[in-house]
């Protein structure tokens, strides 16, 4: 969610969401070029979708976005992250969650 104040009273919400918000910071940042790719890996803990790679996804199909098409790659890993890949006692991956991740970035940068 994105605030901004109108006046010292007024705070109002800004229409845009997460990924709209994101895909602008990487707008902004002038860095892209043709050598340059952006892997988007959305990891919430046990509760991972692939709720961002899809609306990542489908925003960039949306002409105002297109131009970051070539260089933005949303990437899905949530239906590898299973139970077993994170530590028993918290959120975080284990070892065999972040080979799983790993695998999928590599197996995705193998194809460019």
């Amino acid at each position: 969610m994105i605030l901004s104040a109108n006046s010292e009273s007024e705070i109002k919400e800004s229409p845009k969401d997460e990924v709209t918000v994101f895909l602008n910071v990487i707008k902004q940042a002038k860095i892209l070029n043709d050598k340059i790719k952006i892997i988007v890996v959305n990891i919430n803990g046990r509760k991972t979708t692939n709720h961002f790679k899809k609306k990542s996804y489908k925003t960039l199909q949306n002409e105002e976005w297109k131009e970051l098409a070539a260089f933005v790659i949303p990437l899905d890993v949530s239906s590898g992250l299973t139970k077993e890949k994170y530590h028993v006692l918290d959120d975080h991956m284990n070892a065999k969650g972040h080979a799983f991740v790993a695998s999928k970035l590599k197996e995705l940068i193998n194809n460019f």
